[in-house]
């Protein structure tokens, strides 16, 4: 049988046991949650056009992802098609020369920028080459105040089959990344042989350059 002190000696060790488990099972459920990710599709905020053929096709909608077989929120936007262009789905320019349009994107942060998706336009009585065929883009690191680093000619973009409504995307690469990106301008349109210019939706592909993802910890209290 135990004396008194080595009953209260024991008592003590096994507060002591007790206190350190504690302790552990507090740091193990430590759990680090990530502040920020990293883009691979990079939406514009918003955009600009110096025309259009009437407000149901401003240039706000080939950003929102109307026309989109997801809505461009499947998760996966480039397996998404388009349905046929029209108002409220698509952008579409008045009867111009195509080399006068110009469009600029506000990416809504720093990227570094290396690739761009448009789904073109096909309208539901067969008409197709309306469709952007090739572009000049540059790029802004500076809120859109100055644009350089010119890609000239940049094509060609996927002609839709006639008829279709179901549009695939069409991705081209740049010849190298642009970092420190902000603002995107395309110029100096060229279609496939029509007299008006439209495009149903465009994305850009590569990295988001802003503060990199920060980690918080959280522990429990037993």
């Amino acid at each position: 049988m135990q004396s008194g002190i080595e009953q209260a000696t024991a008592g003590k060790r096994a507060a002591i046991g007790r206190t350190i488990a504690v302790v552990a099972m507090g740091m193990l459920a430590a759990t680090a949650i990530p502040v920020q990710a990293q883009a691979d599709i990079i939406t514009p905020v918003s955009g600009t056009v110096n025309v259009q053929l009437n407000a149901s096709y401003g240039i706000e909608y080939a950003i929102d992802g109307s026309g989109l077989s997801g809505g461009g929120a499947s998760g996966d936007i480039l397996s998404e098609t388009h349905t046929f262009g029209g108002g409220g789905n698509s952008w579409h320019s008045p009867s111009v020369d195509p080399s006068t349009i110009e469009m600029t994107f506000d990416l809504g942060g720093t990227f570094s920028v290396d690739s761009i998706h448009v789904w073109n336009w096909s309208a539901n009585n067969g008409v197709v080459t309306r469709s952007v065929k090739a572009v000049d883009v540059s790029f802004s690191t500076d809120g859109g105040a100055a644009y350089g680093s010119l890609i000239d000619d940049l094509g060609d973009f996927l002609l839709p089959t006639s008829g279709s409504d179901a549009v695939p995307v069409s991705t081209i690469a740049f010849p190298s990344a642009v970092s420190g990106v902000t603002h995107i301008k395309l110029a100096d349109f060229v279609n496939h042989g029509n007299s008006y210019t439209a495009m149903s939706e465009i994305r850009f592909g590569g990295s988001d350059q802003r503060s990199p993802p920060t980690t918080r910890f959280s522990a429990r209290t037993w």
